[in-house]
């Protein structure tokens, strides 16, 4: 079985004035999915949009009791793998940090350079990642970017 083929490349984040209608602000709390967002920016939410797209950021929720408020919230990637078991191959959702090796040799790379290698969750069968999804990343709060960024070189792409 194969992978579908991406449809779109992640895009440029555009920046909104205020919030659009079933839009939230999120605070982002790390650089994981840097260059994209960054820490103390606020990424645009759409609360409505919940079905993963293969590459696209999206907040998860993980509940648990360990966490203060009973939850935590995270920006991650939404990815289509082809999940192997005993039954067979399948095609199944997985959440990932932006930030994380692309391959084996990236990952020995990382690992040789003492850097964080962050988890992927999964496999998700269908139906059950939507049900985690707070939502999709459509853009970024603009007075959370134009004061401290403006000193700040452009985001390159890697």
């Amino acid at each position: 079985m194969t992978l579908p083929a991406t449809l779109t490349e992640l895009r440029a984040l555009p920046l909104f004035d205020s919030l659009p209608a079933g839009c939230i602000a999120h605070p982002v709390a790390d650089n994981e999915a840097a260059p994209h967002l960054r820490l103390g920016e606020f990424a645009v939410i759409d609360t409505v949009d919940r079905d993963p797209i293969h590459g696209e950021l999206f907040v998860i929720r993980y509940r648990s009791p360990v966490y203060d408020l009973g939850y935590r919230d995270r920006i991650v990637q939404t990815n289509l793998r082809v999940y192997r078991s005993p039954a067979g191959e399948d095609v199944r959702w997985w959440a990932c940090p932006y930030q994380r090796p692309r391959s084996l040799d990236e990952l020995h790379q990382w690992l040789n350079e003492g850097r964080m290698v962050g988890l992927s969750d999964g496999p998700y069968c269908p139906g059950m990642l939507e049900e985690k999804l707070v939502g999709r990343v459509v853009g970024l709060l603009a007075s959370a970017v134009e004061g401290p960024r403006l000193a700040l070189p452009r985001r390159s792409r890697r």
